[in-house]
């Protein structure tokens, strides 16, 4: 009589499942809710392996599209619908009402490749009371290549004296598919291969399946346990097939002890779910509930009940108690230890409209969102975003992106508060903006005309002619033997420090402001000068003059003999001149409008420090030395390279002439290069 109850009670499930699936044809739908809760892979993936991790995950992926599909136990669809990958909370209107639906959420690239899967099971949606699934937790499957395993098994495998009531159990390594956890996939058979009639559930919050045999097990019966084809959600199945066995109990000489019962309160969803563990000897339980406490086997009584019992449609403003027995053919044992659950007063009252919408055009494709948080008698749960009035998605935060928009385009959005009894406040004030500018693309056209001349034993002069673009040219990169070696902004450059008698080969590309380049110009080459040789007759030209006016003089231009004085605190005064000099730069080159800078910054003794002149400059030139061509007694550290003055070259504000310490002449260079410094006063 007992497997009897237990077999009807199964069919009448499965009528109310079947009927919850025929509402498809019917006008009462109700609405589930969600958010999302991403679970980020320990690796970024390669779409976004090269950037730091933003706080949205639909941008370092590439997820354009959230897709939603609502299904009866037998997977069955029975709704679905998208919204933009940005919105991390969502509203599915129109649904189906049933029993025991599952929601699966994926989240899609561009090409609609599903790189994320979510999902929740055990919903039960009524007419009267949208349902609220919490955090669905999205997880990355775009790299997945790791096949799911099955962790634990209840009864263990091997297991002796199990409860004739007892459920099969599996718990799995990771979130599984929920349409591979099906009656052919998850099987349970007797001793004689002969297979058992259940229920197989999937429990998305545990990652555990469950096998319900439409009737108690035989008493000291070997049973076989089989999951085969399950796969977890990028589609990986086990790597071989779980078996597990176990042996039932002998049938009992007594009444059951009480069961264990514990309760799930969902007071989100006006509902509560009771679950006990199976009881050795029991063959059926019966439930007593009250809405008062102190539950007594005169209460409300409800036969044969299975675990997990769900008790949806709970009231408003009341409190549910219950207690559990386990009974067999020789009688029912004491009541459980009393559970219960308070359903909250209905919460009718609205947020506080969002105030200080702004909006800001990011890009010429998208538009950022800010606003106050609203407050609530309650709490907060989202916000919904309209634009142009019409609604476009829910978010968490007080901040959203709306992507994939026209360029060049006004749009005004609205926003309004939400709370988890879906009161709705009033719509914020109006922001508009318009988006970007289309995005400029075009490359400039590449530079003509590069002529590269040796300047000397260790520069190479370059030039060529202006690039054009559909916006402007806003500089030049220069290629060394293929190798970039720097950007311009002007249409001349040198480069320095080079080997000489050495043959050198440049190109020169164009770039815009939107970092568009040119294909590179046609390579120009030239060889560096021989090296300064000691012994060579260097000749001046001869200006006629021939009389020499003092006793003993060579002929010189020097009227005074260098003479300088160290000052003991970082300044050299030459003394034929009165300026005062740094005596040791900082070793650090710079561009011409740094250098001015750091001379007009510098903290030496004394007011009015500055870049010197050219001919300053070249008055601390000792041409009787070379590398450096300086006294290294009073200057000390001076490179033999290429040092500032403050003289602009005539003719060209993108020029400036420098002092060449290892010879000791000036040549000029343009100002985005580097050279060394040495401040006068």
């Amino acid at each position: 009589m007992i497997k009897n109850t237990k077999l009807i009670l199964l069919m009448l499930m499965l009528l109310f499942l079947s009927c919850g699936r025929s509402h498809d044809n019917t006008t009462e739908t109700g609405t589930i809710n969600f958010t999302l809760e991403w679970a980020r892979p320990p690796q970024m993936s390669a779409t976004s392996a090269l950037r730091a991790p933003s706080p949205d995950v639909c941008v370092d992926y590439g997820i354009t599209t959230i897709t939603a599909t609502v299904s009866d136990s037998a997977s069955n669809e029975l709704a679905s619908a998208s919204w933009n990958c940005s919105a991390h909370a969502g509203s599915m209107p129109g649904v189906p009402v049933g029993f025991n639906l599952q929601f699966q959420i994926e989240g899609k690239d561009a090409g609609g490749v599903v790189l994320w899967r979510g999902q929740k099971t055990q919903i039960n949606l009524t007419a009267d009371q949208p349902f609220s699934t919490g955090a669905v937790t999205m997880t990355y499957i775009g790299d997945d290549t790791t096949p799911p395993a099955v962790v634990s098994v209840t009864p263990a495998a091997n297991s002796v004296n199990v409860p004739v009531t007892s459920t099969i159990t599996a718990k799995f390594s990771e979130p599984m598919s929920l349409s591979s956890i099906i009656a052919s996939t998850f099987t349970l058979s007797t001793g004689s291969s002969i297979l058992v009639s259940g229920l197989v559930a999937y429990n998305a919050s545990t990652n555990s399946a469950a096998f319900t045999p439409a009737l108690n097990l035989a008493y000291s019966a070997s049973y076989t346990a089989k999951l085969s084809g399950v796969k977890d959600m990028s589609g990986l199945a086990l790597q071989s097939a779980y078996i597990w066995s176990f042996t039932t109990e002998a049938a009992a000489a007594s009444a059951p002890t009480a069961p264990t019962l514990s309760i799930t309160p969902d007071t989100t969803n006006k509902q509560a779910t009771l679950s006990w563990p199976a009881v050795s000897g029991a063959s059926s339980y019966n439930l007593y509930k009250a809405t008062t406490p102190g539950v007594t086997t005169s209460s409300t009584k409800v036969v044969g009940v299975s675990s997990p019992l769900l008790q949806t449609g709970l009231a408003n403003n009341t409190s549910y108690y219950y207690a559990l027995t386990a009974a067999n053919g020789i009688g029912e044992s004491g009541l459980s230890s009393e559970v219960s659950i308070s359903i909250p007063v209905a919460d009718t009252s609205s947020p506080s409209v969002p105030v200080g919408l702004t909006a800001t055009a990011a890009s010429s494709a998208q538009i950022d969102l800010t606003w106050t948080a609203s407050t609530d008698n309650v709490a907060v749960t989202g916000y919904k975003i309209y634009r142009g009035g019409t609604y476009l998605k829910i978010v968490t935060g007080i901040t959203t992106s709306d992507t994939g928009l026209t360029a060049a385009t006004n749009y005004c959005y609205t926003v309004s508060a939400i709370d988890a009894a879906t009161n709705e406040s009033s719509k914020s004030t109006q922001a508009c903006v318009t988006t970007s500018a289309a995005v400029d693309t075009t490359a400039p056209s590449v530079p003509g005309g590069l002529t590269a001349t040796a300047a000397s034993a260790s520069q190479i002069d370059l030039s060529w002619t202006a690039s054009t673009d559909n916006v402007a040219v806003t500089g030049y990169k220069i290629y060394r033997g293929g190798t970039y070696l720097k950007t311009v902004t002007g249409i001349t450059a040198s480069d320095t420090g080079l080997t000489a008698s050495t043959n050198y080969c440049y190109t020169v590309s164009a770039i815009d402001g939107a970092n568009n380049e040119s294909s590179k110009s046609t390579q120009a080459c030239v060889t560096t000068s021989a090296p300064y040789t000691t012994g060579i007759n260097y000749n001046v030209p001869d200006t006629n003059q021939t009389t020499v006016y003092t006793t003993g003089d060579d002929g010189s231009y020097l009227i005074n003999a260098p003479s300088y004085t160290d000052n003991n605190n970082g300044t050299i005064t030459d003394n034929v001149t009165g300026l005062v000099w740094q005596k040791q730069d900082d070793a650090t080159t710079r561009t011409w409008d740094a250098a001015n800078t750091y001379c007009s910054n510098l903290s030496l003794p004394g007011t009015g420090w500055r870049l010197p002149t050219d001919f300053e400059l070249e008055t601390i030139v000792d041409f009787g030395k070379y590398s450096p061509s300086i006294n290294t007694t009073y200057f000390p550290g001076t490179r033999s390279s290429y040092y500032w003055s403050s003289t602009t070259l005539a003719g060209s504000t993108t020029g400036a002439w420098v002092v060449y310490f290892y010879y000791g002449f000036s040549y000029f260079d343009g100002k985005a290069s580097s050279g060394y410094v040495r401040c006068v006063r």
